[in-house]
């Protein structure tokens, strides 16, 4: 069993939650309000003792009802084993109906039902079915939020139909407060840490331990349930990631500049499918061109609002753009390099700025009202819908070759 420690950030209040794992299954959930100034804030990252397990929450039971329901869901996300334990999200979108399977028997089941070749985004971007999912989430969430007076789940929200899908994973478990109530809190922030937690837990599962060691920077230790992610972030010395934070930056909401610079430069996953990022004699980017924004820019009612600058390394006779931030911040600790650009008197660093261009470029952001609002906390909602384009864009073979851990 893991239990971690989550700061979600609303209004002037954060939210500490603490949640049991069992297997991969999510068990319980205390929610605390903290202000967000208490000492506590910047305090316990650790695991700490594992505390008392209760039955499994009933909006995680909601979820995998409403799930299994589905015949292609439910072969992708829950093993055919009695123990029907869940599928790690990137595994998941490697699931072809009628072909996955190291069984015969088990494939031709599809093709009794017309429906082999099917993938699970086909199924999710079903009307009827993501009508039932939208449903089901508002269901699982049925309550006003205390912290906003409205209904937690609208479920005509983007990321209405994809919350089952996230809380029966455990990617971003709900949260409870004291008298027992669920609520998934879509308009709360996410810590840095929690990111980079969901980041391996989309990988690996949400009770994942394959990467636990203390970091090379020696900023995040095991006792960390955000060590894993921080890990598969942190490359070596020469990473962007390496020392970028604090740990008690670590538990500062996330903004949509930092989620998008540490997803394209810093998480090894995106360079690993798309290249890395070329400079002097060669094109600056990725998949867009960062020296020539403009046409992906044109887009955003706000595209053109921001400073935006660049520092370069001199090699030989070439002036390389650095798409390290670390050059950027000039010893100044990231929270106060965050407000200085809030505040105008810093620009954007052209990597951070040109990294959010580049998941908008893959649709893997819902940049609503089509604006970029670089410095916006990200919300629970949005995350939702980012891990799941996420675990769609980078997903991994079902069965690995040998594997039948899924039978």
């Amino acid at each position: 069993m893991k239990s971690r420690t989550i700061i979600s950030k609303s209004m002037h209040k954060a939210i500490r939650t603490r949640t049991a794992f069992v297997g991969n299954q999510p068990a319980h959930f205390d929610v605390t309000k903290i202000d967000v100034d208490a000492a506590e804030y910047s305090a316990d990252l650790t695991a700490g003792k594992p505390i008392k397990v209760s039955v499994e929450a009933a909006a995680t039971r909601t979820a995998k009802d409403v799930l299994q329901s589905n015949k292609i869901l439910n072969a992708a996300m829950f093993s055919v084993s009695p123990e029907k334990n869940i599928i790690p999200l990137r595994r998941q979108f490697g699931f072809v109906a009628g072909e996955s399977y190291n069984r015969y028997d088990l494939n031709a089941e599809f093709d009794e039902d017309g429906i082999k070749g099917k993938t699970v985004w086909d199924v999710l971007n079903d009307a009827t079915v993501k009508d039932e999912l939208s449903k089901a989430a508002a269901k699982m969430f049925p309550l006003k939020n205390p912290l906003t007076g409205q209904q937690d789940v609208n479920p005509s929200a983007f990321y209405a139909p994809l919350i089952p899908i996230i809380i029966a994973t455990g990617v971003l478990p709900a949260q409870k407060d004291g008298q027992g109530y669920h609520y998934f809190n879509p308009e709360g922030t996410v810590s840095v840490g929690e990111f980079l937690d969901i980041l391996n837990s989309v990988k690996y599962g949400s009770n994942s331990a394959s990467n636990r060691r203390e970091s090379l920077d020696r900023v995040s230790n095991t006792d960390d349930y955000f060590n894993d992610g921080y890990n598969e972030c942190l490359s070596g010395f020469s990473s962007p990631f390496y020392r970028l934070y604090t740990r008690k930056e670590l538990l500062a909401p996330i903004t949509r500049l930092e989620l998008a610079y540490i997803t394209v430069l810093c998480w090894g996953e995106f360079t690993k499918k798309y290249g890395s990022v070329p400079s002097g004699r060669y094109e600056l980017g990725i998949n867009v061109d960062w020296n020539k924004p403009a046409r992906q820019l044109s887009k955003f009612e706000d595209g053109f609002k921001y400073k935006v600058f660049k520092k370069c390394r001199t090699v030989g006779e070439h002036k390389i753009t650095s798409y390290d931030v670390k050059d950027y911040l000039s010893g100044m600790p990231m929270s106060e390099f965050k407000q200085a650009i809030q505040q105008g008197l810093r620009g954007i660093p052209l990597p951070m700025f040109m990294s959010l261009l580049e998941l908008d470029k893959l649709d893997l952001f819902y940049f609503e009202n089509l604006r970029l609002d670089p410095m916006k906390e990200v919300s629970r909602g949005e995350i939702a819908y980012f891990a799941v384009k996420l675990a769609k864009t980078f997903p991994l073979p079902f069965v690995s070759d040998g594997d039948n851990s899924y039978m």
